[in-house]
């Protein structure tokens, strides 16, 4: 059966028919090229009407696939779809397209399977029928999370389309009646190929990627609009252009390598990060696939994708950066360091090329520079106090990020932004549990604004300052009070001791030795003498009050223990401590506590004891009646001549100890106790002399009331109470 292409070469072909088959040839290779072009692409294509509701989709033939039914979101809106992220993003792209009128990019991300997977969205709008009402809008996915070139697909669907062209060539040769009628049936078909073509070429306008097109003379035949963008060069640049050598365009000149590759092995390759030097010299990087085109194994052209992936590259760097900080600043020795290395990461990160970091003070709310960077002298000393109640730090207290050019600022709070050059400020707070402890400040002499992965990355960076500034606070507090316990210590004269009774482990102060006369140079050293320096029958004590605080029978851990000095002097040491770990796995309780020498308390208790031992004595041996009261006439002491008063004189109480002078002796009359009050207030003895009747005997007494004078004030009154005579009363 003939082709096509033979029918061209019969005579009995007629010319009406011979030019219908040539306008056919003529179309279809272009129709056939766009169908693949756009096979060669792992997007999703999307159509969402003026309000956003899905009104219809295109599914590549390739890796890429609807992940819900077509049923569950035609006809919905994007927001019922959507969920809430990736939502909100084409939301703003919807908003940045109908504000700008040009495509919108944008990244998400969605979990799958337990996997996390990124995808590429592109809007761009689609004009419709006038008669329709507002434009549609395409939307473009890709999958970003592996780019995988389907060269086979489009060799299966060049096969197919082949072996479809060779069915209906054969069908022309097999009957010339039925030509005609297959004549009419290309005609429609062409022109549904012109529908598809136009349909396609949106595609490829809408679609986030950039693609072109070469021939076999590695001549540019088609470039969409975010190739051109890419390349930094206008489609009428691109178009025409020769990739080779000679080439004057850097972009094109960076993909010459692998091009030249994927022509001379007739194999699909990908590139990932191709550094571009783009306008000005900035560098920026692509990423994407080089697909060969064959007629008959031989080179018919490349299909070439491309997609700018600067901003994720450099969103891995601010990545790595960040992680390089926390590491930094965790090994930074001091709190300065730490300051300097944030400042000098969250310059670097956001493109900025001055800034300082000012600290909150805790007490007056002031701020103060602590770090700074590329900025001079007098700037620095124009703003390196702000006071608590200027506007600037006001703005800092309220806790939320500012990004301002200098013309937003108001005029009395810009004059030394403006006498600096500044174009753009990053004021951001830096906050502590709920707390502004300190400000993050970056400028730029250059940039117009601050993009919002540069703010993310300054925000991030304004989080790690709040960890250090905690960080090195608490450990300024660790240290103040650890110095305060020392000085205590130090004052107090006190030793101190930290045990693991279980495995004998124990830590002792050089205090606790030096208050004995001993000086060891190892902690293994004191413990080989302690048995040698502690009385044994102490020391048995100590330890079976030490391990009952172990097993829990004991609840208090206070010992008195004697230990011998060098010179043999003997010491007397009160040992306090309590439980301070209940229990840790390997060496069980611990306990700590302190040692204070309490050698001379306990002999002037002796002495004391002794002194009271002769006084009490003393006045035992006394005939006369000697009592001590306080302030409130309660009697708090007592000779032992009370003793005979109470029987001969039958007197009430038998231990008067506790009780009120009148409730002792009874038949004093009430006067007595303003005399009391005349010792307690003039604070001078005073002697009296009384006669008692006490029954039938009226007893003459000499009483002698004696301050006791603490501080300057009568606390007790001495009574020394003399029996002179006494007679009976006539029966």
């Amino acid at each position: 059966m003939d082709s096509l292409a033979d029918l061209l070469i019969r005579d009995d072909i007629p010319a009406d028919v011979r030019r219908v088959i040539q306008s056919h040839l003529a179309s279809t290779p272009q129709s056939s090229r766009l169908e693949r072009i756009v096979g060669a692409l792992d997007d999703l294509i999307f159509e969402l009407s003026a309000t956003g509701v899905f009104v219809g989709y295109h599914q590549p033939g390739r890796s890429a696939s609807l992940l819900i039914p077509p049923e569950e979101f035609i006809g919905r809106h994007y927001s019922e779809v959507l969920p809430p992220d990736p939502a909100e993003q084409l939301e703003a792209a919807l908003e940045g397209l109908a504000r700008t009128g040009r495509s919108q990019d944008f990244d998400y991300s969605l979990e799958l399977n337990g996997q996390v997977r990124w995808f590429n969205a592109r809007a761009s709008r689609m004009e419709g029928n006038p008669n329709q009402g507002a434009a549609s809008v395409v939307v473009s996915v890709r999958e970003v999370t592996d780019r995988v070139a389907d060269e086979a697909t489009l060799t299966r669907r060049g096969f197919l389309l082949e072996e479809q062209l060779a069915g209906e060539a054969a069908r022309l040769a097999a009957a010339n009646e039925e030509l005609r009628r297959e004549i009419h049936t290309r005609r429609k078909a062409e022109a549904r190929a012109v529908e598809v073509r136009e349909f396609h070429e949106n595609i490829l306008e809408s679609i986030g990627d950039g693609v072109l097109v070469t021939d076999a003379s590695d001549t540019i035949t088609y470039a969409n609009s975010a190739m051109a963008e890419i390349l930094c060069l206008g489609k009428d640049r691109v178009m025409g252009c020769r990739l080779a050598s000679s080439t004057s365009e850097p972009a094109l000149l960076a993909l010459l390598h692998h091009y030249l590759e994927a022509r001379r092995e007739l194999q699909a390759i990908s590139f990932e990060e191709l550094p571009v030097t783009g306008p000005g010299g900035v560098a920026r990087y692509l990423s994407g696939a080089l697909i060969p085109l064959t007629v008959d194994s031989g080179f018919a052209g490349m299909v070439v994708s491309a997609r700018d992936v600067t901003s994720r590259r450099r969103a891995q760097q601010r990545l790595r950066a960040q992680g390089e900080l926390a590491r930094g600043v965790l090994a930074a020795e001091t709190l300065q360091e730490a300051l300097d290395l944030c400042l000098a990461t969250a310059l670097t990160l956001a493109g900025l090329d001055c800034g300082g970091i000012y600290v909150v003070d805790e007490v007056t709310g002031d701020l103060h520079l602590r770090a700074h960077r590329n900025l001079d002298d007098p700037f620095v000393e124009a703003v390196a106090h702000i006071r608590a109640d200027d506007p600037r730090a006001e703005l800092v207290r309220r806790g939320k990020p500012t990004y301002k050019g200098i013309g937003e600022f108001d005029p009395a709070n810009a004059d030394d932004i403006a006498d600096e050059g500044l174009s753009v400020v990053a004021i951001v707070p830096v906050t502590y549990r709920g707390q502004v402890i300190a400000c993050l400040n970056g400028s730029t002499h250059v940039m117009a604004e601050i993009s919002e992965g540069k703010r993310r990355a300054l925000q991030t960076v304004a989080s790690q300052i709040a960890s250090v500034l905690a960080r090195f606070r608490a450990e300024d507090r660790l240290r103040t009070t650890e110095e305060r316990y020392r000085l205590v210590l130090e004052a107090t004269n006190d030793g101190i001791w930290d045990i693991y009774p279980r495995t004998h482990e124990v830590y002792w102060s050089p205090r606790v030795w030096r208050m004995l006369g001993y000086e060891f140079a190892t902690q293994e050293e004191a413990l080989r003498h302690w048995d040698s320096i502690v009385h044994p029958d102490d020391l048995a004590e100590a330890a079976r009050l030490m391990y009952g605080m172990v097993d829990g029978t004991v609840d208090r851990y206070e010992v008195i223990f004697r230990a011998r000095t060098p010179s043999g002097e003997e010491r007397y040491i009160l040992s306090r401590g309590k439980m301070v770990e209940a229990g840790d796995p390997v060496r069980g309780p611990r306990l700590a506590g302190t040692n204070a020498d309490i050698t001379e308390r306990v002999r002037a208790e002796r002495a004391l004891a002794r002194s009271e031992l002769i006084y009490r004595t003393t006045i035992d041996a006394l005939d006369d009646l000697v009592y001590v009261s306080d302030p409130d006439f309660r009697i708090v002491l007592v000779n032992a001549a009370y003793d005979r008063w109470q029987v001969e004189l039958d007197l009430p109480c038998e231990s008067p100890t506790g009780k009120k002078v009148l409730e002792a002796f009874p038949f004093l009359p009430p006067e007595v106790l303003s005399e009391y009050r005349q010792v307690i207030d003039t604070a001078a003895p005073l002697l009296t002399h009384e006669t008692t009747q006490v029954g039938p005997l009226a007893i003459e007494t000499e009483t002698r009331k004696l301050p006791v004078l603490e501080g300057g004030k009568v606390v007790r009154v001495v009574c020394m109470v003399r029996r002179l005579s006494e007679e009976r009363r006539p029966g």
